[in-house]
């Protein structure tokens, strides 16, 4: 048996340099974003700090699975731009250790690293931002080195590892605005009904959304989620509201509703006078994919005694969908020095943001 495999392995090395060499081939991760439904304009690393910059793209995360041999890097632009800033890079591509990927990938970036397999595909050179238009927006491409490529795809398609390195700028070291496209999982947040909220003593409507640092918004896992609130009027008592029920009832004496039924109460107190009467409530959402589908509703009253003859304020309501995590996604891990004293080759570790990536484009 042994004999036999041979013979078969060695054609298939000659013939596949054949079919890599003929074939045009271009892989998009995450290809969730190839849509623009989800994303967001990003200075980071390119037009950022000096950055150390990673991001791990699960195999499944392509919309090709081919089988290629890849010579360039070309990142999507999410608006038009002038373009000329220079800036210092370099780039490394390799696949990750087995068993690192998009949600298990490190805050070290050396664990994220395939040693055997890493590849200097563009040696640290100064680069020039390109100008783009609506009408290219994969206008940011980056070659690489002469003779250099790096082989992935087909049954080698292992997560693969993207590592940028910015070593500064031709704008004084500090960021400036040449934004790339940044898909970002996240759920959804949509108003209950039709009540827009009622007036504050300030004539004000009062309102309330979901917001999460990092931006993991209504995705499992994000732990720096919570609803904030604001009143308009500080130090007064607030109430965060949490039901599964749309309801939309008048309040009497007031011009307010009820969006949803209580099946959770947090009460508060709406922040001081330089805070324009806000209220902050954690909700930290659990790192289990289970949960992606989910759906709540919230809504915030505040004690208002000045607003209506009830007394009460009351927000909009929110219907809350918690987001379905993909079975392949990407995740980046980033580390920069504002003082420029700690340049990216001496970071060695960095924020992890889940769910969240650089639009790109690797193609032979």
């Amino acid at each position: 048996m042994i004999r036999l495999a041979l013979p078969v392995l060695a054609l298939g090395a000659l013939v596949v340099p054949h079919v890599i060499a003929q074939a045009k081939v271009t892989m998009i991760s995450p290809k969730l974003g190839i849509t623009k439904d989800d994303y967001y304009a990003e200075n980071m690393p390119y037009s950022w700090y000096a950055t150390r910059y990673q991001q791990v793209h699960d195999a499944g995360s392509f919309d090709n699975p081919g089988l290629a041999r890849l010579r360039s890097l070309t990142y999507r632009m999410p608006y038009p731009r002038q373009g000329g800033e220079a800036v210092e890079v370099a780039i490394w591509l390799s696949w990750t250790p087995k068993g690192i990927d998009s949600r298990s990938c490190s805050s070290n970036f050396a664990t994220n690293i395939d040693a055997a397999t890493r590849r200097l595909v563009l040696k640290r050179a100064k680069i020039y931002l390109p100008s783009t238009s609506y009408t290219n927006e994969w206008s940011f491409r980056l070659p690489f080195d002469s003779g250099v490529s790096f082989l992935y795809g087909g049954l080698l398609a292992r997560n693969l590892l993207i590592e940028t390195r910015s070593y500064g700028n031709d704008q004084g070291g500090v960021p400036f605005n040449h934004p790339l496209d940044l898909w970002r999982l996240r759920g959804t947040s949509t108003r209950t009904g039709s009540y827009p909220g009622c007036y504050s003593s300030n004539r004000t409507r009062p309102t309330v959304l979901h917001t999460s640092t990092p931006e993991e918004y209504l995705v499992p896992g994000s732990t720096g989620h919570g609803s904030w609130g604001v009143s308009w009027v500080p130090s007064i008592p607030a109430v965060l509201t949490i039901g599964g029920t749309p309801l939309n009832l008048p309040m009497p004496g007031s011009s307010c509703e009820i969006a949803n039924d209580i099946l959770v109460a947090v009460p508060g107190t709406t922040r001081g006078p330089t805070w324009e009467g806000d209220y902050f409530v954690p909700l930290p959402i659990p790192n289990d994919p289970g949960l992606g589908g989910v759906t709540f509703l919230t809504q915030m009253f505040f004690m208002d005694k000045a607003a209506n003859q009830l007394g009460i304020t009351s927000t909009a309501g929110l219907t809350n969908r918690i987001a379905t995590v993909p079975p392949a996604s990407v995740s980046r891990i980033y580390a920069y020095d504002t003082s420029g004293k700690v340049g990216p080759d001496k970071q060695t570790t960095g924020t992890i943001d889940d769910h969240s990536g650089l639009m790109v484009l690797l193609s032979n």
